[in-house]
């Protein structure tokens, strides 16, 4: 054995000094096959986990798009485009006019009821001013025929009490006060004839001047008439009044009754003239009432011509405009879209039936965006109720047809900004992770 041994290994020495190439060592066919066989199972196990682990752990949609919170500018009649005030793209407030419709006809109806309207209150300011005329004149009249009826009253009440006094007589205190008058007079008139017998000597003796002696001579004979009608008053109080008198005292009473009885009368006419300020605080209430009915009017022909200028409904952007200047802009048809900058952009997109029940807000998903291909983080916001077979009219379900799913709708929040512009429409595809 050591020998053979030995032999192979002086052999296996001769044989590379001669440059001989080792003789090759081969692997066995089996094993080859099983390190072959164990990779696939393996790159197929790791596939499939990942597989079946995405399948559990998300949900996609079946279909998915962009969306926008887009406005309908709209026409409440059907008039000619007059003029188109914005284009695609131009960005517009809210209120904003963005479209004239033709307003000829509503401009001129406008100007008329204004016109309409300044008559009317022309016309209510000259009533309310006739009226404040007619209140004075009413007024006027009316104090002044009461002045006249307490002046009538008081005369009326004067000759009374004369005719009172002249049919009672005269009381013996009044003649005893004629008799101290009548003696009071004589007494003066003494004093007033001594003066001018003094003066008379006086002047005779070169003392006095004739001017004084003549002012005591006038004042003497003033005082001898002031004797006179004390007397006469003093004998009438003694007689008593005559016939003539008191007939003259009743005709007084009776005149200054008739009086009295004119001025109550006119006093009543006047106030009858209220009458008047009652008209014409009717009169004012009609011009009141045709005022407010010719500012109705105009409010109406306002707004009929604000109607032909159509505004936006929102701050955004200009997205479509279907109709050009000159043609006709039916009734409730949009004319344009404005998009809402209030309102971030958002993704309406569609999962399968079996798949819904899984699907709640607030999970996480990500957006791809087809055109772009771009990726954006989001999450759903909304889910629906009802699955796309339900009418719109909330009617009852209708069998899916053959070979299509049920779907039912979702609505996601984009959570991370865009790097490249959103269109609405823009299509998109969406993975939701709802584990």
């Amino acid at each position: 054995m050591a020998q053979d041994e030995s032999a192979e290994l002086r052999y296996e020495v001769r044989r590379q000094a001669r440059g001989a190439e080792p003789i090759a060592t081969r692997s066995p066919w089996r094993r080859r096959l099983l390190v072959g066989g164990l990779v696939v199972l393996t790159l197929g196990l790791a596939v499939g986990g990942v597989f079946i682990w995405y399948a559990v752990m998300t949900v996609r949609t079946v279909s998915a798009y962009v969306r926008a919170d887009m406005r309908k500018v709209e026409s409440k009649v059907e008039a000619r485009i007059e003029e188109l005030l914005v284009e695609v793209g131009d960005h517009v407030e809210p209120d904003q006019v963005v479209a004239r419709l033709d307003d000829e006809d509503q401009r001129s109806a406008l100007e008329d009821v204004k016109s309409n309207l300044r008559i009317a209150e022309d016309l209510l300011a000259q009533t309310m001013v006739n009226r404040d005329l007619i209140e004075a004149s009413v007024d006027s009249a009316i104090e002044a025929a009461d002045a006249r009826v307490e002046a009538a009253a008081a005369r009326q009440r004067e000759t009374e009490a004369h005719l009172a006094s002249v049919l009672k007589g005269s009381r013996e205190e009044d003649i005893q006060a004629a008799e101290h008058r009548l003696n009071a007079a004589r007494a003066l008139r003494e004093l007033y004839a001594l003066e001018v017998r003094q003066s008379e000597e006086l002047v005779v003796e070169g003392i006095d001047s004739r001017y004084i002696l003549e002012q005591r001579k006038t004042r003497l004979a003033t005082q001898e008439e002031a004797v006179a009608e004390a007397q006469v008053a003093l004998q009438k109080l003694k007689a008593g009044a005559t016939e003539e008198e008191i007939q003259a005292a009743r005709q007084a009473v009776a005149t200054r009754k008739a009086e009295l009885a004119e001025a109550q009368a006119e006093l009543s006419r006047v106030r009858t003239r209220k009458m008047e300020t009652i008209l014409a605080d009717k009169r004012i209430q009609e011009a009141q009432s045709r005022v407010q009915a010719e500012k109705e009017r105009v409010r109406q022909a306002e707004e009929a011509l604000a109607r032909r200028q159509l505004r936006s409904p929102c701050r955004g952007i200009v997205t479509r405009v279907f109709e050009d200047e000159g043609e006709v802009c039916a009734k409730d048809s949009a004319l344009m879209f404005v998009q809402n900058e209030a309102k971030p952009l958002s993704i309406y997109g569609h999962v399968r039936e079996k798949d819904a029940a899984y699907v709640q807000p607030g999970q996480p998903a990500r957006v791809e965006i087809l055109p772009t291909g771009e990726v954006i983080e989001a999450e759903v916001e909304r889910t629906g109720l009802y699955t796309a077979s339900v009418e719109a009219d909330g009617g009852e379900t209708v069998a899916s047809p053959a070979g299509r799913p049920e779907l039912v709708w979702v609505k996601l929040r984009l959570t991370a900004p865009a790097k490249e512009p959103l269109l609405p429409g823009n299509r998109a595809r969406a993975v939701i992770r709802v584990r």
